[in-house]
């Protein structure tokens, strides 16, 4: 019995050797498989960091800037000379005044005086005397004439200097006309220069309007200190303006040196009332202002002759 147990189990044993043997003989024959690729990951990477050999890659930013970019552009002078074109047909003897057009105005009131501890008005002077103006009339060169005039409101010439060759560098104006009469101080007047070649070719610049607040000067035997209205009143009324009593006082500080004898406000406006009551407020504040004896004061309202243009001035008559 043991006998055959065993013998089966050697029989078993060489038949599953056998099959062992025969399958793997099978597979040596047969042609190998490729080998199944694994799926690919579609899973975003982490970008390497900028250095040596790593390029960053290419990312689309988008959105609104609710700011201001302020550039500033350069500013850029282009080299054309714009008198070359007149030049190259004018020639050099033609007068076209470069100098003059690139200054805007040509005159100057003379410099008022410093403040100072020694003058009885330690203030800027307004009321000007003397010179009014200073003009500055300068060509270039080649002029055979020239000519300036002076304007009063209505266009017509109130003073007029003129001479041959080159204009003087400065003109000095006193105030007065041809005719010898004082300029209006409530009035605007204007100027004009003018300029001739050899070939007669003209010239011209208009000046700037020019008024001035006071003036002083000497005539028949009286001071004569005469003041812009509007700078005093306001339009329209005979209440002083507060803006205007530093050059009310200025004009009283003057009446206080010249003083001798009287003391006479006119005033001048478009209504004799109005002229009226302002004089009699000019002459309130100048007896409440100065010392003067009884009756040494007087006011009146100016006589505008019919035809003449009426302004606002106030006119203080010392004697």
């Amino acid at each position: 019995m043991k006998k055959a147990f065993i013998l089966t189990l050697i029989v078993c044993f060489s038949i599953s050797s056998l099959s062992l043997a025969q399958t793997a003989k099978r597979r040596r024959r047969a042609k190998p498989k490729a080998p199944i690729a694994a799926p690919a990951d579609t899973t975003q990477t982490k970008p390497k960091a900028p250095g040596l050999g790593n390029i960053l890659p290419e990312q689309e930013v988008k959105g609104t800037y609710k700011g201001k970019i302020r550039e500033d552009k350069p500013i850029t002078s282009p080299p054309v000379d714009a008198y070359g074109i007149i030049d190259s047909y004018a020639g050099t003897g033609y007068i076209y005044d470069k100098e003059l057009l690139t200054r805007a105005d040509i005159a100057s009131t003379p410099p008022p005086s410093l403040s100072s501890t020694q003058l009885r008005s330690p203030w800027l002077r307004t009321i000007l005397k003397g010179r009014i103006a200073i003009f500055h009339p300068q060509y270039g060169q080649n002029v055979e004439r020239w000519e300036f005039v002076i304007s009063d409101p209505r266009g017509e010439v109130f003073r007029r200097f003129e001479g041959k060759g080159a204009p003087p560098k400065e003109i000095e104006w006193d105030g007065r006309g041809d005719n010898g009469s004082i300029m209006d101080v409530g009035a605007t007047y204007t100027y004009s220069s003018y300029a001739w070649d050899k070939a007669n070719n003209k010239s011209q610049v208009v000046g700037q309007p020019l008024r001035i607040s006071g003036l002083m000067y000497f005539e028949g035997g009286t001071w004569i200190i005469a003041v812009r209205g509007e700078d005093i009143f306001p339009t329209s009324r005979a209440a002083l303006f507060e803006g205007g009593l530093d050059l009310l006082q200025e004009a009283v500080d003057l009446v206080r040196k010249k003083y001798t004898d009287h003391v006479t406000v006119r005033v001048y406006s478009d209504e004799e009332v109005l002229s009226l009551d302002r004089a009699r407020m000019v002459s309130a504040y100048m007896n409440k202002n100065l010392i003067l004896p009884s009756k040494a004061l007087s006011f009146a309202a100016g006589f505008v002759p019919e035809g003449t243009l009426k302004t606002n001035r106030v006119d203080i008559l010392v004697q």
